[in-house]
């Protein structure tokens, strides 16, 4: 009785799911396979180690490098407004040597804030991502020297603290990325 109602229900989900062929067809192509499974090693090289380095580190790496030359930017811009107020200063006539000096001070304002700003998101993003790679080595590196079967609750603890990982680290870029659009 219980085989004959599995089977009527394996029937009726078959009809329920039946127009749903032609959204399935144009989707998958034809005679694709599913991936095979990922034994340990390949899991830690193609998804865990793939992210470290060919994501995290070269972004980590990036920003640092991004926000250094913001502040580069910052400190020659106000140098600039510093001289422009000066030659301003020396040069005008009086509306001018009144204007001067507080032009260069509103503009060195302005610009050291904004490449301030610019730089501390690069900051937020070279930590974020570098301690998102290390997390990410740490977790490998704890895994290796205690494995276990593939699979198994250890193993499935240690993909999904990985995948954690990389989500959480993907939800505070995201976050970041609104806060500063």
């Amino acid at each position: 009785n219980a085989l004959a109602l599995l089977s009527e229900r394996v029937k009726e989900f078959h009809r329920w799911a039946g127009n749903l062929t032609m959204d399935r067809v144009q989707v998958l192509p034809a005679g694709e396979k599913a991936p095979p499974e990922l034994d340990a090693d390949t899991y830690i090289e193609q998804r865990v180690h793939q992210q470290i380095m060919e994501y995290y580190k070269p972004k980590a790496w990036e920003n640092a490098h991004l926000a250094a030359r913001f502040r580069l930017a910052e400190l020659m811009l106000a140098g600039l407004a510093a001289v422009t107020g000066g030659v301003a200063t020396v040069l005008g006539d009086p509306v001018s040597a009144n204007l001067g000096p507080w032009v260069a001070v509103l503009t060195t304002i302005a610009c050291s804030m904004a490449a301030h700003g610019a730089s501390n998101r690069f900051d937020f993003q070279a930590t974020t991502f570098e301690a998102t790679a290390q997390h990410l080595e740490d977790l490998v590196q704890g895994w290796r020297a205690s494995p276990s079967p593939v699979p198994s609750a250890v193993w499935t603890s240690f993909v999904m603290n990985c995948e954690s990982v990389i989500s959480a680290e993907n939800r505070v870029w995201m976050v970041k990325t609104k806060k500063y659009a």
